[in-house]
């Protein structure tokens, strides 16, 4: 890796600039294999930070006295071929890639993490302050919360894909204004579209209530006669005659 130190340090100038560490990766290696210098500030955080790191720029540097050569040498790279990129045939390498990694973010991860894998920060954190007061809602007990989520996933899903299909036709990216004003429609589709779905899915009906059973009648228990001679008590033996006095 080049190191440099005082004025060299402040005679760079930027060439290019990256969100893509492997692009960035790759311009590095081809002008250093043209016995260039290169810095490339930022690109080991970036490749540590993965889908969450979309939003950190990766600046290429090269000595202030190396610039035109570089420009020419990228310039030479970006030159395409009308005989072999006709149409949607020659499409990058990366573009189905891209595609599942941004499905899986805003399908997995959510919060508008779609929308940031492709660089729309604009549209990405709309989607993350639109989805966290719904699911706050959504736990306030406001079923509502929970169809403006999914409406949110689903419009982060066709908006991240719909960006990674400009990036492979050369289109520049949108503006944050025009993120916003394509995102905000998308949400309030997907949540209607997610709230007539359960308005057509058949009610669940409880089941009547049952009126209790009547208990039968408990029969008397049976009284069992004492046997003969057998009393709960002994007799008593006869009293004795009052005392009297004869008779003179």
């Amino acid at each position: 890796m080049a190191v440099f130190e005082g004025d060299e340090a402040e005679d760079l100038v930027t060439v290019v600039v990256s969100h893509d560490p492997n692009q960035a990766a790759l311009l590095k290696g081809l002008l250093e294999d043209h016995g260039l210098v290169v810095a490339t500030p930022g690109l080991e955080h970036r490749a540590m930070l993965g889908m969450a790191g979309s939003f950190v720029r990766i600046p290429i540097k090269v000595p202030r006295r190396d610039k035109a050569e570089a420009e020419a040498l990228l310039a030479a790279l970006d030159t395409e071929d009308p005989e072999e990129d006709e149409g949607d045939d020659a499409l990058p390498e990366e573009a189905p890639r891209q595609r599942r990694i941004a499905l899986f973010a805003a399908c997995a991860m959510t919060f508008g993490t779609g929308h940031f894998y492709v660089r729309e920060n604009a549209a990405g954190l709309l989607l993350l302050v639109l989805e966290a007061v719904s699911l706050s809602l959504l736990c306030a007990g406001e079923p509502l919360g929970g169809v403006v989520v999914f409406g949110c996933v689903l419009a982060d899903i066709g908006g991240s894909l719909r960006a990674v299909r400009r990036q492979e036709r050369g289109q520049p990216k949108l503006s944050r204004v025009s993120q916003v004003l394509r995102t905000l429609p998308a949400v309030a589709v997907a949540s209607a579209l997610t709230f007539g779905v359960l308005l057509l899915l058949p009610e669940q009906q409880e089941p009547p209530a049952s009126a209790p059973m009547p208990m039968p009648p408990t029969p008397p228990e049976p009284i069992e006669p004492y046997p003969l001679g057998d009393f709960p008590f002994e007799p008593r033996e006869p009293a004795e005659p009052p005392y009297e006095e004869p008779p003179p």
